[in-house]
């Protein structure tokens, strides 16, 4: 017999039975690549085994030379307390199958054994076993996002942001959150489901920048089988996974033109269809999205339908960049060192922490959790001093203004320009290469920034002999 683990960890058997005979037709049955299978002879044999193995399953005859089943039942149990025990015996009873039950027994089988029936009893006893060990890995998961989706900071109040999370945790509107890359969106969309939602009720995440085109699709409303080459079975997509719970659509600013129309269809109708259905599927589900992007201007150069930013932003809160809210950073950094080091007397000096905010955290809430972890691990001692390894001389790179122009700490960039009598394609060039600096020469992000594709940004520096 072959079981399909899908994880490929094998499952264990236990056989406790004096009958060597059926012991060994029974290892025959079930010992594959797959099925790890123990045999005990005693009632003292098998509780060895118990003390010094966990078993999936164990088949437990009731009549053993040295007590009865029935007796042993709680013990292993109790060693074991996820096993699922089939008890067999050869002289079944009305009373003996409640005592069975009562005692803990996952399932009763009576002698002479039929075993086709052996085999799917065991078999449904793996597969409980295994949901079990799924549901419990998933309750601690979620019981785990649960503790640390906690609100650090904002104490300015002109942010609102706490005031916007409790609404927003009450309604089951949609809600979209934008800011920075680092700002910490996806900490507030996992603060807006935990605090809205039963403890059991499901947050599923997709980043919709990291799968290609073609899955995406499948990935959300899920697929029929057969629908094209490759889909040999039905399956599910997260819309309904998330059922009564929240789905977190990370990066929705990337999610293709085609597909966010039937994103808007399903919103609107709270139904979709899997890819090569034609049954429309009711959903209940709340929708968390999530941009470092500009909205409007996505909506401006065709990147994001403007109905269904609309339609997301039922509710809309804006993160603003760490370099906004440095009163903020005394909290934030205490709160990755108790998150770090929980056991470790750690603090910031106050002159250091004057320094650390003269730093303008181009990475936001991110770097600087990255900052903090990479000190407690150079640094020993009970103090800490992060900026010693940032640079805190790198200017931040000039914002754009509302009215247009250009400003940073080293005065207006445009009258620098106009002064120097600085062509338009050298303005562009110094102002790419400064958000390329500031992004710790990582394209992605620079482009991001600058609002151009990835593809434009890595030609750029081509033409300018970066890369």
């Amino acid at each position: 017999m072959s079981l399909t683990n899908p994880d490929k960890q094998k499952c264990t058997l236990l056989i406790v039975d004096d009958d060597t005979l059926f012991g060994d037709s029974v290892r025959h049955l079930f010992d594959d690549e797959n099925t790890v299978v123990t045999t005990a002879n005693t009632v003292g044999a098998a509780r060895i085994l118990c003390s010094q193995n966990a078993y999936d399953v164990v088949l437990l005859d009731n009549n053993l030379p040295d007590g009865s089943g029935l007796e042993l039942m709680p013990d292993i149990l109790n060693l074991n307390d996820h096993a699922k025990i089939i008890l067999v015996t050869a002289f079944p009873t009305f009373d003996s199958a409640v005592k069975a039950i009562k005692n803990g027994a996952y399932d009763y089988i009576s002698k002479p054994v039929d075993m086709e029936e052996l085999q799917t009893t065991v078999e449904r006893a793996f597969q409980a076993s295994r949901l079990e060990a799924v549901e419990q890995v998933a309750r601690y998961q979620n019981d785990k996002q649960r503790r640390e989706a906690v609100l650090v900071g904002f104490k300015n109040p002109q942010f609102g942001i706490a005031d916007l999370i409790m609404r927003a945790a009450a309604s089951t509107a949609p809600v979209l959150i934008t800011g920075e890359t680092g700002t910490g969106k996806n900490v507030i969309a996992k603060l807006i489901h935990h605090s809205g939602h039963s403890v059991t009720s499901p947050i599923i995440n997709i980043n919709c920048a990291a799968l290609p085109e073609t899955l995406i699709e499948s990935e959300l409303f899920g697929v029929e089988k057969g629908a094209f080459t490759g889909a040999t079975q039905t399956r599910k997509g997260l819309f309904e996974l998330a059922d009564g719970g929240s789905l977190f659509l990370d990066e929705i600013g990337e999610m293709p033109a085609t597909l966010q129309a039937k994103m808007l269809t399903a919103l609107e109708d709270r139904s979709i269809r899997r890819v090569g259905g034609d049954k429309d599927r009711a959903i209940n589900v709340r929708i968390i999205a999530a941009t470092n992007a500009e909205p409007e201007k996505a909506i401006e150069s065709g990147r994001f339908r403007k109905d269904l930013f609309y339609r997301l932003s039922v509710i809309r809160i804006h993160l603003p960049p760490l370099r906004e809210r440095l009163e903020d950073l005394p909290d934030l950094c205490a709160h990755f060192i108790e998150h770090f080091a929980p056991n470790r007397r750690v603090a910031i000096p106050d002159y250091e922490m004057e320094r650390l905010q003269s730093y303008h955290f181009p990475g936001n809430v991110r770097e600087l959790r990255n900052i903090i972890e990479r000190c407690l691990i150079l640094h020993e001692g009970t103090e800490i001093y992060p900026s010693q390894i940032v640079d805190l001389h790198s200017p931040p790179v000039p914002a754009i203004t509302t009215n247009g122009s250009m400003n940073g700490h080293s005065g207006d960039v445009v009258k620098d320009a106009l002064s120097k009598g600085m062509t338009l394609p050298e303005l562009e060039r110094q102002y790419i290469l400064a958000v390329y600096e500031r992004n710790r020469n990582n394209i992605a992000r620079a482009s991001n920034d600058l609002g151009i594709s990835f593809s434009t940004m890595k030609r750029k520096l081509q033409s300018f002999g970066v890369r």
